[in-house]
């Protein structure tokens, strides 16, 4: 009796053949309302509305029956939508939380190929293209939640990475977005008034002021960026480098430098935004007057692939012509335990090749989400090849002489999240054998995105700076 009761969405979809007809319980208002979902502090997903949590979210009522309301709250923390829904049991009778999202915000009158349906009970259902899918299980890539059975009042928190709602962070464009509450055999209550489950034009219009991101308002930099130019003899081509000066920035002392792989992300990508990132830590006494200087690309084929020659040209650029001019140019520190190396995704699978081929450069080493993943099968061996190279390196490489290493992130189920936090194991034993312990973060929320700069920076400064304190 007790598994017909846990599995009753599943066993009515079964024995129904297709899924359930919606008798949908419409509100009186046909109206597409703009939501907007503000930033807030990441809850945990355990169906407990904690003191203060969820004060930040936007709270949306659904009616389900005379005394009977859902609440529904919703933010996002940069990396993940958020949503709980509270209320969901009444009595003898409980209702199943459902979100729907219209990931780029067509508003068509039936259901896109990319529209989702992401359904919570005693377990994880999901469907793209089309709701109620009843192909259910305890865990879902990209998404968690909270299952029944529930205590009073009956609680669901529910995770959506942005990556899974094909949303990055410092994107305007808004979702269209909607929620309910069923039972799964007759009605489907929702918020905004007058939305139907399989009319996406009937959801609301979801935006985000600010753009999806972690940053708040935008405020002028105390700093300064500038990019210079120069002619690199060893790639044969003209190199553009971004450079940050902190306000603190004088050319009567040398500062601790900060290069970063690849340069134009960690400058120009508006979820990274690092410069307005460091001033605001900066405000926190985390760390002041660094120069981060972003490496730029190679136009040269495969450069970026650590198994051609066009790698190890771009490393010679690298140590032997890039340090140089920037050093030239500005006052940074000549000290390896001041020059310190960034990298993120491809960045980071680069920074670890460099660090351990040119093991003099820099100190300290962080890389957050290592490219060590193959996603695109035997056609792309990217991260494949990567891991070899640095295995290979690290293998070859002086005992004691590699850098501090610093390795993050995040807790993501989908693919290329999960493959990089495999491979990257390899790697921190084959570190370990040669004498280097790589510090391990504890991971971050999110998948592969990056948003996860954002989260692990304060952790990668804290490391960088360890010989300061």
């Amino acid at each position: 009796m007790l598994a017909l009761v846990l599995l009753r969405p599943l066993l009515f979809a079964a024995l129904a053949g297709d899924a359930p007809t919606a008798r949908v319980v419409p509100t009186p208002s046909s109206v597409r309302p703009a939501l907007e979902v503000r930033h807030g502090s990441t809850p945990r997903v355990d169906g407990v509305l904690a003191p203060g949590e969820w004060e930040d979210a936007r709270a949306l009522p659904i009616d389900v029956a005379p005394g009977w309301r859902v609440t529904v709250r919703v933010k996002h923390d940069g990396a993940s939508l958020h949503v709980a829904f509270a209320g969901l049991k009444h009595g003898k009778e409980e209702r199943y939380p459902e979100v729907l999202v219209d990931p780029q915000n067509d508003a068509t009158p039936a259901w896109g190929a990319d529209d989702g349906w992401f359904h919570a009970s005693y377990r994880d259902c999901e469907g793209v293209g089309r709701p109620n899918v009843w192909d259910c299980t305890p865990q879902k890539p990209g998404w968690e939640a909270n299952n029944f059975p529930l205590q009073e009042p009956g609680v669901v928190e529910l995770r959506l990475s942005l990556s899974k709602l094909r949303r990055a962070p410092g994107s305007p464009k808004p979702l269209g977005l909607a929620f309910a509450v069923t039972d799964t055999r007759e009605a489907w209550h929702l918020w905004p008034a007058g939305a139907t489950l399989h009319s996406p034009s009937t959801w609301a219009e979801a935006s985000s002021p600010d753009r999806w991101n972690d940053l708040g308002p935008e405020k002028p930099l105390r700093g300064r960026v500038e990019t210079f130019a120069f002619q690199s003899a060893v790639l044969g081509e003209q190199v553009k480098v971004p450079v940050y000066l902190p306000a603190g920035y004088t050319a009567e002392r040398r500062h601790r430098a900060l290069f970063t792989l690849l340069g134009p992300v960690f400058f120009e990508h508006p979820a990274v935004q690092l410069p307005r990132r460091l001033e605001a830590l900066a405000e926190q006494e985390r760390v002041r007057d660094v120069v981060v200087v972003g490496i730029p690309g190679s136009s040269a084929p495969r450069a970026h692939h650590p198994d051609t020659r066009a790698a190890a040209a771009f490393a010679r650029h690298v140590a032997e012509e890039l340090v140089a001019e920037v050093e030239r140019r500005y006052a940074v520190s000549a000290r390896r335990e001041e020059r310190w190396l960034l990298g993120f995704s491809g960045g980071a699978a680069m920074a670890l090749d460099l660090a351990v081929r040119r093991p003099e450069l820099f100190g300290r080493v962080a890389l957050v989400s290592p490219g060590w993943m193959d996603w695109d099968g035997a056609r792309n061996d990217f991260g494949r090849v990567f891991v070899a190279e640095a295995l290979a390196h690290v293998h070859a490489a002086s005992r004691g002489r590699l850098p501090e290493l610093w390795m993050g992130w995040g807790d993501g189920t989908l693919a290329w999240e999960v493959r990089s936090r495999e491979q990257g194991q390899q790697v921190v034993r084959a570190l370990a054998g040669r004498g280097t312990r790589p510090v391990v973060a504890p991971a971050v929320a999110g998948e592969h995105g990056l948003h996860l700069i954002a989260r692990t920076l304060p952790e990668v400064l804290r490391f960088l700076d360890a010989g300061r304190r």
